[in-house]
C-alpha cells in the first residue's frame, strides 16, 4: 500500500509540478541567457572537454579540479538510469520516448548550467554547498535550503544507494550463474559478501572527502563511458540495416504512438512524452540541483565558464550515452515487454544477440558495477555535504557511518518498492530548486554575459 501511495504521489508531482516547472524555468533561463546553450555550445565543449589536455595548476586544499567535479557529477548521473531508465522509458512510453528524452536534454542544458554557475557564484569560501548556498545567500531562505538538504540526504540513501547497490548485486549474481555450472556460494551469501566489500570501499572513500571521490571518479567515469559506448555501437553496427527504420519509428511514434507498431505499445502521446521527460530528468538530474553540490568544491572562481560543465554533462549523459542504450535495444530487435517496468534484462538481451549470453552477462556485471558504484560515490558526497549543512560536523560523521551500512542492506534486501519512493523524493527535491532557479534567472543572465564579452 505504501508503495502504491508513493507511486501515485510521485506521478502527480512529476506530471503536474516538475515538468511544467522545468519547462517554465528553462524558458525563463533561456530568455535571460539569450539561448546560451545553443549559441555557445561549441564554446561549452572547448571550455570542458577541450581543456582536458591542459595540466591543472596547484589547487586549493580541500577542493577538486573542475574535471574531477564534473566526473563526480557525471558519475552520479551515469548510472542505472542510462540502462534501466532508458529501457523503462521505451517499454512504458514506446520508441517515441527517445525523442522526448532528447527534448528534455536540450531544455535541461540551460537548467544545469544555471545550477553549476550559481553554486560557484554564491558559495562562501573555497568549498560550497550548491543549491543550499544560492537558496540561502541568493534568496535569504535558509529554512527552504534546509528542506532541500533533508530531501537530498534521504534521496542519497534511496536513489543514490539502495537502488544502485541492488542493481550491482543482481548483475553480479547473474554473472556468476552464467560463468559457472552453479555458484560456489548461495546467492544470499554472494550478496552479503559483496555488500561487505562495497560497504568497506564506500567508508574508505567517504573518509577521504570530495578529493578522494573526485580522484576515483576521474579514473572510472571516462573508462566506463567509453566501454559502454563501444559495446552499444557494436550492436548497432551489426544491425546497421535497421538504423534508418528505427530513427523513423522514433520520430513518428513520438507524436503518434502505435502508428508504426500497430498499437503494440498501448500508450498514448501523453504517456510517451511523460516517460521520455521523466527518465531524461532521472538520468541527467537537470532540475534536481545535485550536480551543483559536486561543483561547489571545484577550484575555480569563474561561475560563467565553470557553468559550461553543466551543459557538457547533460549532453554526454543523455544525448550520447542514453542514445547508445536506446539504439542498441531498438536496432537489435530483441523482445521488449511493452507496458512493464523493466530492469537490465532488455539491454543485456540486446548485447547477447551479438556477443552471446556469457560475455554479455559478464559485461553487464562489470558495467552495472562501474555505473552504479560511481553513482554511489557521487551521492555519498551529496548526502555528506547536505548532512553537514543541516547538522554540522556531527551530522556528517553520523552520515558517514550510516551510508556504508545502507550499502550492505541494499545488497541483501528486496528493493522493489525503493524505485517508487526514490522517484517521489527526487520529485519533491526538485521543487525548491526549480523555484529558486526561476527567481534567480536574472542573476544567471548577468553571470552569462561574461561568456559573451
Amino acid at each position: 500500500m505504501f508503495s502504491t501511495i508513493s507511486s501515485c504521489i510521485s506521478n502527480f508531482i512529476w506530471s503536474w509540478l516538475f515538468f511544467p516547472g522545468l519547462i517554465v524555468c528553462a524558458g525563463a533561463l533561456t530568455i535571460s541567457c539569450r539561448a546560451l546553450q545553443f549559441r555557445r555550445f561549441g564554446l561549452a565543449m572547448r571550455l570542458t572537454v577541450g581543456s582536458l589536455r591542459l595540466r591543472p595548476a596547484e589547487r586549493r586544499s580541500g577542493t577538486v579540479t573542475p574535471f574531477q567535479a564534473a566526473a563526480t557529477a557525471l558519475g552520479s548521473t551515469v548510472g542505472t538510469g542510462n540502462i534501466v531508465g532508458v529501457s523503462q522509458a521505451i517499454a512504458m512510453g514506446g520508441p517515441g520516448a527517445l525523442f522526448w528524452l532528447w527534448a528534455a536534454a536540450l531544455i535541461g542544458m540551460i537548467v544545469k548550467y544555471a545550477e553549476v554557475a550559481l553554486a560557484i557564484y554564491y558559495r562562501r569560501g573555497s568549498i560550497g554547498s550548491g543549491p543550499m548556498d544560492y537558496i540561502t545567500h541568493g534568496l535569504s531562505r535558509q529554512r527552504f535550503a534546509r528542506v532541500y538538504g533533508v530531501l537530498v540526504t534521504l534521496s542519497a540513501f534511496c536513489m543514490g544507494n539502495l537502488v544502485q547497490v541492488s542493481s550491482i548485486a543482481d548483475s553480479f549474481v547473474r554473472a556468476v550463474d552464467a560463468c559457472t555450472a552453479g555458484p560456489m556460494l548461495s546467492p544470499a551469501a554472494l550478496r552479503f559478501a559483496l555488500g561487505l566489500v562495497l560497504a568497506a570501499v564506500t567508508a574508505l572513500l567517504l573518509s577521504g572527502g570530495a578529493g578522494r571521490v573526485g580522484t576515483a571518479a576521474e579514473a572510472l567515469v571516462p573508462l566506463m563511458s567509453l566501454l559502454f559506448i563501444a559495446a552499444s555501437m557494436a550492436v548497432v553496427a551489426v544491425n546497421h540495416s535497421r538504423i534508418i527504420g528505427v530513427m523513423s519509428t522514433v520520430f513518428i511514434e513520438a507524436f503518434r504512438p502505435g502508428a508504426i507498431t500497430g498499437g503494440i505499445c498501448g500508450v498514448t502521446t501523453a504517456q510517451c512524452i511523460q516517460w521520455g521527460l521523466r527518465r531524461s530528468a532521472f538520468s541527467n538530474e537537470a532540475g534536481l540541483g545535485t550536480a551543483a553540490i559536486a561543483h561547489a568544491a571545484a577550484d575555480t572562481d569563474d561561475p560563467a565558464a565553470h557553468g559550461m560543465w553543466g551543459i557538457f554533462e547533460v549532453f554526454a549523459d543523455t544525448i550520447v550515452i542514453c542514445t547508445c542504450t536506446a539504439l542498441a535495444i531498438l536496432c537489435s530487435g530483441v523482445n521488449i515487454p511493452w507496458g512493464s517496468v523493466t530492469g537490465t534484462e532488455v539491454y543485456q538481451s540486446a548485447l547477447a544477440s551479438v556477443f552471446g549470453a556469457r560475455i554479455s552477462a559478464v559485461f553487464m556485471a562489470v558495467t552495472i558495477c562501474l555505473f552504479a558504484y560511481t553513482s554511489v560515490m557521487g551521492w555519498a558526497v551529496y548526502g555528506s555535504r547536505c548532512a553537514g549543512y543541516i547538522s554540522g560536523k556531527r551530522g556528517a560523521a553520523v552520515y558517514g557511518v550510516l551510508f556504508p551500512c545502507v550499502c550492505l542492506c541494499g545488497c541483501v534486501m528486496s528493493t522493489k518498492g525503493v524505485w517508487q519512493i526514490a522517484d517521489m523524493i527526487n520529485a519533491l527535491m526538485s521543487l525548491p530548486n526549480l523555484i529558486s532557479l526561476l527567481m534567480l534567472a536574472p542573476v544567471v543572465g548577468k553571470i552569462s554575459r561574461k561568456i559573451d564579452t
